[in-house]
């Protein structure tokens, strides 16, 4: 488990506006993903559904799970996406 509280997904600051911002900090916490993961190897769980949207856009090296998409293709098999609306 990793937590840092300067990363974030940008999501509050694009919600404001702040574009510029919010793509520098997604992009900052997207490439610390990638090394705590292992370029992808090993899943990325984040209880915020926001920040799963916006770090799922845009990336196709990982996928971010939230906690119903990991036990459901981590625990029970199910693909990623199978039982999303």
């Amino acid at each position: 488990m990793a937590f840092d509280e300067e990363l974030c997904c940008g999501q509050p600051f694009e919600s404001k506006g702040h574009r510029d911002i919010s793509e520098y900090k997604r992009n900052e916490l997207q490439a610390k993903l990638m090394t705590l993961s292992d370029g992808g190897r090993i899943p990325i769980l984040s209880d915020t559904n926001p920040c799963v949207l916006r770090l799922n856009q845009l990336n196709n090296v990982f996928k971010v799970y939230d906690p119903i998409q990991f036990s459901l293709e981590h625990l029970f098999g199910a693909p990623f996406g199978a039982y999303s609306t």
